[in-house]
């Protein structure tokens, strides 16, 4: 294949993963982690040389090391393809899986995060081809999309009448939404939250990077942070990413201060009409768990989205006893953070 032909089959397998809005699965995604000093394998499963038939997929993986030794790759959100696809490739893995064997230093499994929507038949399959569940998930399961195509009248019937009410309530005290250009005020109130709700934070330099690899405009993904203000007073804070169609909200953090003011609720339905006017179709809100979170959940649920289940995680064994030690250390290590909870 000459290198114009090639160029427009990476083109081509660009457009059609944005059409999927998994900003998980895209080339800028590939680089970022690649930035990150993960390394990355491509796999794309087409036949022909100037298009992408949607009876095939698109796969990106990357190495996360483990904190004593070996590792493994990670599928996020993939592969892209329609579930007829994915069957084939499923039936396959075994052999397809050795193309991870040989990476140094030696991974113990593959995660994939599935981007299917969850059929107890497609899970079923997925087991008896030789997967298990992971011990934990690094993508939230469930999901509360917003259809941005609808008038905002509309968007604004679904939500309940108490999130309506709220909105107004920050609007009548001045609250006012705008985006920010430095990620220090962001980052600030992300610890505040972090240390009243007792989770876990990646380090300050990953949300710097991220806030300033997607601001290149040439980048397909962009990220960008927006605020509600009081005056000069931030009352609360949402890291967004747009790709594709679809502007989904990433990190979020919010004062303990004038929470009467209900800054989260205008927050969003700020960032939801930026979107809307900004032309895209869908709002995520990326991730939804009645037991994990359950306030958080009724918030996100309270905008009237539609609720989206994948697959999930799910592991393949590359060294069979390296992974049972590492399913051990998890569940170790999951006892133990909900042990410090308590303290």
């Amino acid at each position: 294949m000459d290198k114009d032909s090639l160029k427009k089959n990476e083109t081509n397998i660009e457009e059609w993963v944005e059409k999927s809005a998994s900003f998980l699965q895209s080339h800028d995604w590939t680089l970022f982690q690649e930035s990150l000093g993960r390394r990355s394998l491509h796999f794309d499963f087409f036949m022909e040389k100037n298009s992408l038939p949607d009876d095939k997929m698109v796969a990106n993986f990357y190495f996360y090391k483990l904190p004593l030794f070996g590792g493994y790759w990670y599928c996020p959100r993939g592969p892209i393809g329609n579930t007829e696809a994915l069957e084939i490739f499923l039936k396959d893995f075994s052999n397809f899986s050795k193309n991870f064997s040989s990476s140094n230093p030696k991974p113990f499994f593959v995660r994939v995060e599935f981007c299917h929507l969850h059929t107890e038949e497609l899970v079923s399959k997925i087991k008896n081809l030789g997967f298990e569940k992971s011990p934990h998930t690094m993508q939230p399961e469930k999901t509360s999309i917003l259809d941005l195509t609808s008038p905002e009248e509309d968007l604004l019937k679904v939500m309940q009448s108490k999130t309506r009410y709220n909105i107004k309530i920050a609007k009548k005290n001045n609250v006012e939404v705008r985006e920010l250009d430095s990620i220090e005020p962001f980052l600030e109130l992300l610890h505040e939250t972090s240390s009243r709700n007792k989770f876990r934070l990646h380090p300050d330099t990953y949300y710097g990077r991220l806030f300033t690899f997607f601001s290149d405009p040439e980048k397909s993904i962009k990220t960008k942070i927006f605020g509600a203000f009081l005056g000069n007073t931030l009352l609360a804070a949402d890291m967004v990413i747009f790709y594709g169609k679809r502007t989904t909200y990433l990190h979020g953090a919010s004062s303990s201060d004038h929470r009467n003011l209900m800054a989260p609720y205008l927050l969003h339905w700020e960032i939801m009409k930026n979107a809307k006017k900004s032309g895209f179709s869908e709002y995520d809100l990326w991730g939804i768990d009645e037991k994990k979170w359950p306030g958080v959940t009724r918030f996100k649920e309270s905008f009237g989205g539609k609720e989206i289940e994948y697959i999930g995680s799910y592991d393949f064994p590359i060294n069979n006893f390296g992974y049972k030690i590492y399913k051990i250390f998890s569940r170790l290590n999951l006892q133990l953070k909900k042990w410090l909870k308590f303290i």
